[in-house]
């Protein structure tokens, strides 16, 4: 998965790379084996909200471009932020994704600015799901 965490009632696409060359005849399965929750007092994970979000669609709806800001308590410390885009197709398939990373210092004011695209694999992107992560620095950081 491409983030650590999953929201009650969200979704991630399970992402995986074939290096080629790829047999013409082949089968994939794939079953989750296990999960771990993530306990209310655990601190390890930053409150992260993403409180603008603009999407703009290109090339006949092929590729969106995507930015906003995440919002986090003022003077908050994070190792890590992650943006998950996942676009979908009109049936709601999954036609492509993309991660953004930032690493370094949240501003002080406690919003980050984020900007990016999310390429379709396969016909005209119809929505694009965002999810954020960030992660607190470990003790002794």
């Amino acid at each position: 998965l491409p983030l650590n965490l999953l929201p009650a009632g969200e979704a991630l696409p399970l992402i995986a790379y074939f290096q080629a060359p790829v047999p013409a005849a082949y089968n994939i399965s794939v079953e989750a084996d296990f999960l771990l929750p993530v306990m209310p007092e655990d601190d390890r994970y930053l409150d992260a909200t993403i409180i603008e979000r603009n999407l703009d669609f290109r090339q006949n709806g092929k590729q969106a471009d995507l930015s906003g800001e995440i919002a986090f308590a003022p003077g908050s410390l994070a190792d890590y932020v992650w943006v998950q885009a996942t676009a979908y197709d009109d049936g709601g398939r999954v036609v492509g994704v993309r991660r953004w990373e930032h690493q370094g210092p949240i501003p002080s004011d406690g919003n980050l600015p984020f900007n990016f695209s999310v390429y379709s694999l396969a016909g005209a992107i119809e929505r694009v799901g965002l999810l954020v992560e960030a992660q607190a620095p470990s003790d002794g950081e």
